[in-house]
């Protein structure tokens, strides 16, 4: 991997799923929804002055909160 380039892609392991955790209430927060499933399925590394993740994240939400929001 060059300085500053991205990893492959790599499936999601449990030390993936827990930074995935650490960001969720911030993601509901901006997203304005609450997360049923927020499960992370796979990731990218890049490091530069420390580590950046790239996870990709299956999400699942209730639907009448989708209704809800469709509302407005």
């Amino acid at each position: 991997m060059m300085p500053g380039g991205l990893s492959d892609t790599k499936p999601a392991t449990p030390e993936v799923q827990q930074i995935a955790n650490q960001v969720k209430v911030q993601f509901e927060i901006q997203a304005n929804m609450n997360c049923v499933v927020f499960a992370a399925v796979e990731y990218k590394t890049q490091v530069v002055a420390g580590i950046i993740y790239f996870i990709k994240v299956c999400i699942y939400f209730r639907r009448d909160h989708l209704e809800k929001l469709m509302e407005r």
